[in-house]
């Protein structure tokens, strides 16, 4: 089995988890774990991520964070999960800042690709694309989780422009049909050319996650189009073979170091 396989894996398994009622966790077996605890470890992490000066995309006021497959939307995912644990419902300060983030770039999203806001990554017309992909699934993926925590009956209009976002950059021809562009740095689980899988299994389960009634795209058969993206993440994801060694147990600081390093490397290899 891959190693993208067996992230595939445990990333379902928690997403499942995280979905299901906070109520069911709170087994004798859960006695000694301390939500509190585990929600300021992730805050400090959330902290650290929107810190980080290589993760700044734009400038000014519409300057935002670069959404980390690896930081913050396990974060986006767990965070509500463990504050309705701990009796507080209000969130965090770093929730508010991801989702008012998201929402600024969702808003302005035909201006993404402009100094002002600045894709993911914009240092070759591959990783333009890529990036409009990528975002395009994150962004609809945390606010359909958010909307679902929040008890929404019916998607945000800010989900809704999400999701419209989301399937005008589907890939809708050729071998990955179903799938959305993802970015590639050859960095095992997330960022690799297996990981768009991932994103479609990411963006299943956001439709998923949305009321059957109020799914957005009223123009396009939006069932037809997304039975295209699970097909293509569990019929394909098994073989996709990693194309770089995990990072491992490194240390956040020493991850980021290495992340920065790779990408560094693409950027002097990438034509102008």
């Amino acid at each position: 089995m891959t190693l993208f396989a067996i992230h595939s894996r445990i990333l379902l398994v928690l997403v499942v988890g995280l979905l299901a009622s906070p109520k069911g966790w709170a087994g004798d077996e859960l006695s000694d774990w301390k939500a509190g605890q585990a929600g300021k470890y992730l805050d400090e992490r959330a902290k650290s991520w929107f810190s980080f000066s290589g993760a700044n995309r734009g400038e000014g006021v519409t300057a935002t964070t670069c959404i980390s497959c690896h930081t913050l939307v396990p974060y986006a995912l767990a965070r509500p999960g463990l504050r309705k644990l701990a009796g507080t419902e209000t969130p965090t300060e770093y929730e508010k800042k991801l989702f008012a983030q998201i929402k600024r770039r969702v808003e302005n999203w035909k201006d993404l690709d402009t100094a002002p806001f600045s894709l993911l990554y914009d240092f070759s017309d591959r990783k333009k694309k890529e990036a409009w992909g990528t975002e395009a699934v994150l962004n609809a993926f945390i606010l359909a989780s958010g909307d679902r925590y929040q008890g929404k009956t019916l998607p945000s209009d800010l989900t809704n422009q999400a999701f419209k976002n989301l399937w005008k950059t589907q890939v809708l021809a050729g071998d990955q049909k179903g799938s959305w562009d993802w970015l590639d740095f050859q960095l095992e689980p997330w960022e690799s050319k297996g990981a768009r899988f991932y994103g479609a299994a990411l963006a299943a389960i956001a439709v998923g996650m949305m009321p059957l009634s109020s799914k957005s795209g009223a123009d396009v058969d939006t069932e037809a189009r997304v039975k295209a993206a699970p097909r293509l993440s569990a019929q394909r994801a098994l073989r996709a073979k990693p194309t770089q060694p995990s990072l491992g147990p490194l240390g956040f600081d020493e991850t980021r170091r290495r992340l920065d390093e790779r990408r560094a490397e693409e950027h002097r290899r990438s034509p102008p």
